[in-house]
């Protein structure tokens, strides 16, 4: 039967114990998504209350220290304010910056409101329909309906502060629907490898043979087909356009034909970065990793248009998150756009 004070020892074992729990499994995910310096940090802090614990439920001898250890341990546990201070600090590790932020926040729009003006502010009317519909444009990078009137461009400025405010754009309404590059095919016959793409894999030479030819029911579209099926051809992406986030285009599938993007991936912390492929095929079901490439393979089911084309519309955020982000990466920039197999394609617009 154990007193008050060998229990109250062995509440205060388990309860250091399991402190180091959150550390730990924390640590262990950073460990899986390669952030080593934070797992370093993470089994660093945990081992603390770990042997701490281990040494007060007497798993550990440590002889007459252990006495001490209890003694010392005692007050903090017992003070509430020592917890508060513990779990804040255990939210703090848990939650990272974006903790920091929320009570930043909190914080800041309490004080705000206290020396706010009670007076109601003056509020400007405007069509809530209008305004929707131009943060979709300017978001999402598509023209507005084709139902408004042509005067609207400008009126949607003056909704979210007038053509006359400092926050204004400058330029015309349509040049946020501009994309930040277009690779396009008016070249043709002439060889895209004379444009801007070059060999893809460097053990598979683009054949002599090779057809590369206008898109016959596509206006400024390519046909492609290369003898060897395991030939690509590459484009790499421009700085101008390395931050894009949609790739817009048609695309014409075959059995063979693949659509690949390279990216530039970065851990959470911006620490470590990495290069990897995402391989587009036509289909349904998961997304799973190809280790022997080194990279993922995506299926996507895009919009038919009939005659095997397909309106492809790739968010390249989602993609990398279902992919890669699996491993704990995030999109950090597009590098390359690969193409392999027969396929036909219409001008590539990156947003």
């Amino acid at each position: 039967m154990l007193n008050s004070d060998q229990t109250r020892i062995l509440g205060e074992g388990v309860f250091c114990s399991l402190l180091a729990e959150p550390f730990f499994h924390s640590a262990t995910d950073c460990l899986m998504r390669k952030e080593y310096l934070r797992a370093l940090v993470g089994y660093l802090v945990g081992i603390v209350p770990a042997a701490i614990g281990l040494i007060v439920l007497n798993v550990i001898d440590v002889g007459p220290f252990r006495t001490t250890i209890t003694q010392w341990i005692h007050p903090i546990i017992a003070n509430p304010f020592c917890w508060l201070q513990l779990w804040f600090f255990l939210l703090l590790w848990l939650c990272g910056p974006r903790f920091l932020e929320k009570i930043r926040m909190a914080w800041h729009a309490t004080a705000v409101k206290s020396q706010s003006d009670p007076l109601p502010k003056k509020e400007i009317p405007f069509d809530i329909k209008e305004a929707l519909n131009a943060t979709s444009s300017i978001l999402l990078g598509r023209p507005v309906d084709s139902d408004v009137e042509p005067d609207v461009p400008q009126r949607k400025l003056e909704a979210f502060g007038g053509a006359s405010s400092p926050m204004a754009p400058k330029s015309h309404f349509a040049a946020a629907v501009l994309p930040h590059e277009e690779i396009r095919f008016d070249y043709l016959p002439d060889s895209p490898t004379n444009h801007g793409w070059k060999q893809g894999y460097p053990s598979n030479a683009i054949p002599a043979d090779a057809i590369w030819r206008a898109a016959t029911d596509f206006p400024g579209g390519m046909a492609m087909a290369l003898s060897d099926l395991g030939c690509a051809i590459d484009y790499t992406i421009g700085r101008s356009a390395a931050l894009s986030k949609r790739i817009v285009c048609d695309f014409k599938f075959s059995n063979t034909a693949i659509l690949f993007v390279r990216v530039k991936l970065a851990t959470r912390d911006k620490l470590k970065t990495e290069q990897g492929f995402i391989k587009f095929v036509l289909g349904n079901g998961q997304p799973f990793f190809v280790s022997r490439y080194h990279e993922w393979e995506l299926p996507i089911e895009p919009p038919s248009l009939g005659n095997g084309w397909h309106r492809l519309d790739i968010d390249l955020i989602e993609a990398v998150n279902r992919t890669w982000g699996q491993q704990g990466w995030l999109l950090s920039e597009l590098v390359t756009i690969r193409l392999r197999g027969a396929l036909s394609v219409s001008p590539i617009k990156l947003y």
